[in-house]
């Protein structure tokens, strides 16, 4: 991936609110198994794009309406 890409989306990203954020070459995945390489959903794939976002510790944790009576 050309690094003046990687870098522009890399500061986009961090603009927009992501924590974290990671760009691998598809080589990476080479070793997965079938049904968990980038290519499996999308054959001409070149680099994976991966995003952190931090949330609350409540966010997933409420309980619906019903299991509160």
């Amino acid at each position: 991936m050309d690094s003046r890409l990687t870098e522009r989306l890399k500061r986009l990203a961090k603009a927009s609110g992501v924590d974290l954020i990671g760009i691998s070459p598809i080589e990476r995945f080479e070793g997965a198994p079938k049904g968990h390489k980038p290519q499996d959903i999308l054959p001409n794939a070149q680099s994976v794009v991966s995003i952190a976002l931090n949330a609350l510790e409540g966010t997933f944790s409420t309980k619906s309406w019903w299991q509160k009576i």
